[in-house]
């Protein structure tokens, strides 16, 4: 190979490797991944007896005592709160929720957005407690669209009793899903 021919092929590689460098930059920066956690390990504390057997008197999980990794979507702990900073398409998973109450009750349970205003499609659920009152396991997982300032949070009420219930273990998470644009 003569002098010319080299430079013109390690051009050309360098010219590859450039087009590499910047498309995984345009990667990247798409990726730019948003999320936030909250968890809760041995709570003992319940939510204060349901004021009804309907959702109407559902009362938001407040006993979140862990904040967890965040970027681009910010946690509240105190409140339990997740509020979203960008819109976009989200995975919002509850697990593995761990919860008692009420020997023998229905408790229906579910993610929802802005003050209890909205359910979040994919994330509600029901569970009869046994009649000893143990522990029920209730783990929800779904992608949902969500818009900047919606401010998610899990709730409770007890379907069938005024019954409190007390949410002992789990996390709470929103993952923003890359577009793939």
């Amino acid at each position: 190979m003569t002098v010319p021919e080299r430079i013109h092929t390690d051009l050309r590689d360098l010219a590859r490797y450039q087009e590499s460098v910047e498309t995984w930059a345009r990667l990247l920066e798409r990726a730019d991944p948003h999320y936030a956690a909250i968890s809760v390990r041995d709570n003992t504390t319940g939510t204060g007896a349901f004021g009804g057997a309907l959702e109407a008197n559902k009362k938001i999980i407040k006993a979140f005592d862990v904040l967890g990794p965040s970027r681009g979507a910010v946690a509240i702990l105190e409140q339990g709160i997740i509020r979203i900073d960008r819109a976009g398409v989200y995975i919002v998973a509850v697990l593995p929720a761990s919860f008692s109450g009420g020997a023998a009750k229905t408790y229906a349970y579910g993610v929802y957005k802005d003050g209890g205003a909205e359910i979040l499609p994919g994330l509600h659920g029901h569970r009869v407690i046994g009649t000893g009152g143990d522990v029920g396991a209730a783990g929800m997982l779904a992608p949902v669209q969500l818009a900047a300032g919606d401010e998610l949070g899990v709730y409770f009420w007890c379907e069938d009793g005024t019954q409190e219930v007390v949410f002992e273990d789990g996390c709470f998470c929103a993952i923003g899903v890359p577009d793939a644009a």
